[in-house]
């Protein structure tokens, strides 16, 4: 299935007409490390399984009911975080890493079907957002977390 999922974000990423300023996949090795320090700041020792069920936090959690999680996107991101980590997670699929803009991971996210999970976080790795597949979003950290408890308000 990771096959399905990259060669889709990469057909996305043609027809959208995004540019590798605003979206770009990570090279393999870097990928494991983005993704091996992600897990250790946010994520209990696993080797596989879904990230949200094994977070060290709690955090803040709100539930979209028709998949369109992502429209909460834009208010969620701090303006100062230009570029992003996103690791894409399908079903059956290894975790993809790409590293871009809130607004390109938006139009994709939008778009694509074979993505069923996906995180997002900075590059300092302050706080996560995640979208899991029975449609909740996430949060870990400041000042992500407050400002989904001011959307459930």
């Amino acid at each position: 299935m990771t096959e399905f999922l990259k060669k889709e974000i990469e057909e996305l990423f043609i027809n959208l007409k995004l540019t590798n300023e605003v979206f770009r996949q990570v090279d393999p090795e870097k990928a494991k490390k983005v993704i091996d320090q992600i897990k250790d700041r946010f994520v209990g020792n696993i080797t596989k399984g879904w990230w949200w069920e094994h977070f060290k936090f709690r955090g803040e959690r709100i539930r979209f009911i028709n998949s369109d999680g992502y429209k909460a996107l834009s208010s969620l991101v701090p303006v100062t975080e230009t570029l992003l980590w996103l690791i894409a997670d399908g079903p059956g699929s290894e975790r993809i890493v790409y590293e871009g803009t809130i607004n390109a991971f938006i139009e994709i996210i939008k778009e694509a079907a074979y993505l069923q999970e996906y995180y997002i976080v900075p590059q300092d790795e302050g706080w996560l957002i995640c979208y899991n597949h029975h449609d909740y979003l996430i949060t870990l950290g400041e000042p992500v977390e407050s400002r989904v408890r001011s959307l459930n308000q």
